[in-house]
């Protein structure tokens, strides 16, 4: 099996990917990339969680309660989580560009990507 991957890492990455691909996660986001504004966008945003979290959470439970026991699991689960957050972070880029970020928030400095998937209160008016 290492002759195809590197390390165990390597092995789950790509079992990662193939997951995401089997349950569409690209045509999911690809609908949120392709909103016409921002508040659209972060919309999506949360609709793609309701519809992909589902699917993954068996895999999800499965990576967070090995992460502390295995390396290979932990920065798997790493990867994972930095992909949703830079995919986080590109909508919620958008909402100051557009007038839309509630006052007293930044896209970086005050965790306004890290609590996207709390729409409420991040949008202003």
């Amino acid at each position: 099996m290492y002759l195809y991957f590197e390390d165990r890492r390597g092995l789950l990455l790509v079992l990662l990917a193939w997951s995401d691909g089997t349950l569409k996660l690209g045509e999911l986001l690809a609908r949120v990339d392709a909103a016409a504004t921002g508040v659209e966008a972060l919309d999506r945003m949360v609709e793609t969680h309701a519809a992909y979290s589902p699917r993954i959470d068996a895999m999800a439970q499965v990576l967070e309660a090995h992460q502390f026991q295995d390396e290979a699991v932990r920065a798997a689960l790493d990867d994972r989580l930095a992909i949703l957050r830079a995919a986080h972070r590109a909508v919620i880029a958008r909402l100051p560009t557009e007038g839309k970020l509630a006052a007293g928030w930044t896209v970086d400095g005050s965790s306004c990507t890290e609590r996207s998937w709390q729409a409420e209160g991040l949008v202003a008016d």
